[in-house]
């Protein structure tokens, strides 16, 4: 490793920096980034996000690649990772377009034109809303994954969703009917933009957002907690309460993992007695449709959770929070043979989920990220093309950015590395830290070491990267050549693409002059000493060791110099023509070019 630029004064044909340059130099102390509590998970370890997917402030495309050897998750996971403390997130749901009937018209009456759908029904079923249709085949409307974004970028333009940050993802969502059938949408929890769209006043007899998990998240973050409120439950009863400022919520099911556990009926669909029953349905009303009749004077009947034949070994996307409310997690696997328990077990042990429920899967599983100057299409089943159209999606946004800031946290083994020279020596000193925080540090999240230069006139700030992952709890090293001068310093910081985070520490190398071979003993034994009682003493900060440090130089060098002075005195006494200057000095600094 070749070192980096080092600032030294020169005396006397050797170089010395002054104790009043050292003095500037040690004072050496920036806040430390706040560390995780201990419950977090290391979902950093566990994931590839190259750099050129950090394109989002707050929001990440990963994946997970199974090691070699990998029995217990061998499978592929596209994984989108959303920092719910960011302010300029939003997650909007996205619904087709369709035709709406007049009410308590038996047939279709077409609007204008087509326009979202507000019912979740087509409107022989529908609510007040009119229900929706396709005026194509009068089904329910269906967009493929590509319709899907165009969709959600026409919504930024025409104002209907209010957001000013780029779209960055859309991931398929909730259940639906068949493709044949498409007599219905969306069949679970149904939130758009803060409207309950699913109630059983507005016709909706199904009853899934009481009987299936469902996911709801606000529109921005609250001040008490610092992040977008999110959770994962089911409803108390199908009118509600939902989630207090619920702004998007999402049904699914069934649940992955309920409150840290896997759940191990999840690969029955929750079939048969492992499943809810909801004994005492609400009346329904509201509907408008020429099943008006049928829906609202149909006796309530007992209802079960259940969602058919779609828990087998497939491609499934899922969505997962973490216990801390701060991580929410949209993921597909991409190989035909994971099973839900296998996903479940992925989200809980190597993202570190609480809750999770599953979407719909199989050939409905769509994932679409806008890369880095091109976008990424998953559906695994139709291998990239325009498969399957869906009635559900949700639409990612997020301002431009570098990716997530972890909180990371780092601790030098030392804070003060120093080594006494003699001239002519050259070494190397092995620089450590240790982490010390929840996540592993990775090259790609631009996690390196900072060497912090003084009394510079370049704004080049130099770094040294790591050489792998560093996992919490392990230490990172690298080599520093150490500097020259007769007192050589250097400052270094661990920082996330240029913020630092953690503590710094300082890097100092005294040479000596030939001939003073007996001193480097004593005066390693003197810093020893200052540094030992410094820590002895409780101190965190090295403002007082700096001004002992910077005390112990002055007498140091004062003395030094006072006896060179005094031998020069003494060889030149008597001699004609000596020029007898005062007792003093003059230093001249001069600032050195980074060695190549």
């Amino acid at each position: 490793m070749k070192a980096l630029s080092h600032r030294v004064l020169r005396f006397g044909g050797r170089e010395w920096v002054t104790w009043v340059a050292l003095a500037v130099f040690l004072i050496l102390l920036l806040p430390a980034f706040a560390s995780t509590d201990g419950t977090t998970t290391d979902w950093r370890r566990s994931l590839s996000c190259p750099s050129e997917h950090q394109i989002y402030k707050g929001f990440l495309y990963c994946t997970y690649e199974p090691p070699q050897g990998e029995k217990t998750y061998p499978f592929h996971v596209a994984v989108l990772v959303a920092d719910l403390s960011d302010p300029d997130l939003r997650i909007e749901y996205l619904l087709p377009n369709g035709l709406h009937a007049v009410a308590n018209s038996s047939t279709p009456t077409p609007a204008p034109t087509p326009s979202e759908c507000r019912d979740p029904n087509i409107p022989y079923w529908g609510g007040p809303a009119g229900g929706c249709y396709d005026p194509k085949d009068a089904k329910y409307p269906v967009v493929t994954l590509s319709e899907a974004v165009k969709l959600a970028q026409k919504r930024v333009e025409n104002k209907t969703f209010d957001v000013t940050v780029p779209l960055a993802a859309v991931i398929n969502a909730d259940y639906a009917a068949s493709p044949d059938d498409r007599d219905h949408g969306p069949e679970g929890l149904l939130v758009v933009r803060g409207q309950r769209l699913d109630r059983p006043d507005l016709c909706d007899d199904d009853f899934n957002a009481a009987l299936r998990p469902s996911l709801s998240l606000g529109k921005t973050v609250n001040p008490a907690t610092d992040l977008i409120p999110a959770q994962i439950a089911r409803l108390e009863k199908e009118s509600g309460p939902l989630m207090d400022k619920t702004y998007t919520g999402v049904g699914g099911g069934p649940w992955l993992v309920e409150d840290g556990k896997v759940n191990k009926n999840a690969d029955e669909c929750e079939s048969g007695d492992t499943g809810k029953w909801l004994r005492t349905p609400e009346p329904v009303a509201g509907c408008t449709g020429g099943g008006k009749a049928k829906k609202e004077k149909a006796a309530p009947a007992s209802k079960i959770e259940g969602y058919g034949a779609s828990c087998y070994s497939t491609w499934h996307s899922a969505a997962g929070l973490s216990g801390d409310g701060r991580w929410l997690f949209l993921v597909m696997n991409d190989k035909q043979g994971t099973n839900p328990e296998q996903l479940a077990g992925f989200m809980l042990e190597r993202l570190g989920v609480r809750n999770a429920l599953k979407f719909d899967g199989g050939g409905s599983a769509h994932l679409w990220f806008q890369g880095k100057g091109q976008a990424i299409a998953l559906d695994p089943k139709h291998e990239g093309t325009d498969g399957r159209a869906l009635s559900s999606y949700l639409a990612v946004f997020a301002s431009k950015g570098d990716g997530i800031h972890l909180p990371l946290q780092a601790t030098p083994l030392e804070r003060v590395y120093y080594k006494v020279l003699v001239a002519g020596e050259s070494a190397d000193m092995d620089l450590q830290v240790r982490n010390t925080g929840a996540f592993s540090w990775a090259p790609e999240d631009g996690v390196e070491l900072r060497h912090n230069p003084f009394f510079t006139l370049s704004p080049v700030v130099q770094t040294l990267p790591l050489a792998g992952p560093v996992a919490p709890g392990q230490v990172a090293e690298w080599k520093w050549r150490l500097g020259t001068g007769s007192i050589s310093y250097e400052r270094f910081q661990m920082v996330q693409r240029g913020k630092p985070f953690g503590m710094d520490f300082a890097v100092i190398v005294i040479t000596m002059p030939k001939g003073m071979d007996d001193k480097r003993v004593e005066l390693e034994t003197a810093i020893r000493k200052l540094i030992d009682d410094w820590k002895a003493k409780g101190e965190v900060e090295l403002d007082r060791l700096v001004k002992e440090l910077q005390k112990q130089a002055e007498i140091y060098f004062k003395t030094l110099i006072q006896r060179l002075i005094d031998e020069l005195l003494q060889n030149t006494c008597g001699s004609l023509g000596l020029i007898v200057l005062p007792l003093g000095f003059v230093v001249i600094g001069r600032i050195r070019r980074p060695r190549p």
